[in-house]
């Protein structure tokens, strides 16, 4: 086999682990905020009332144990950037939260552009100590 076969060989190779390492990744977990008793409808819209500090656009869905805000303009980030909420329940007594953030790109030569959302795990953990106080007497401690 000649050199060249080799270093082509190889290559093909490297790429094909790179892209089983890619596929590897594990995808974003959801905060889960468990309870010691089921959350229904009333203890679901109880949270909602709570995150609407910091949601304001956050809606339950009719007939749904889950809720979704819209994009919140977000202040605290450091840099323009929105935030999002979702909150559903995970039988038997557990509400899962995930919040997304997106921070304004400014390219030097082109126009301004979200981001990708990514996770914002601060914002999650701020969210589920709302809902903790909220249904503080169905909240198990952690752990």
């Amino acid at each position: 086999m000649s050199a060249g076969r080799r270093l082509a060989r190889g290559a093909l190779r490297a790429l094909a682990l790179l892209a089983l390492a890619g596929c590897g990744v594990a995808p974003y977990q959801p905060l889960r905020v468990e309870l010691a008793a089921p959350v229904g409808a009333p203890g679901l819209e109880r949270a909602a009332e709570a995150l609407r500090v910091r949601f304001p656009s956050l809606a339950p869905e009719p007939g749904a144990l889950r809720m979704a805000s819209g994009w919140e303009r977000c202040t605290d980030a450091g840099w323009p950037a929105k935030r999002r909420l979702f909150a559903f329940v995970e039988p038997p007594g557990t509400i899962a939260l995930v919040v997304e953030i997106s921070y304004l790109r400014i390219d030097l030569w082109g126009e301004p552009e979200w981001t990708t959302p990514r996770g914002d795990p601060r914002a999650e953990r701020e969210a589920a100590e709302l809902v903790r106080a909220a249904l503080a007497g169905a909240a198990r401690p952690a752990g």
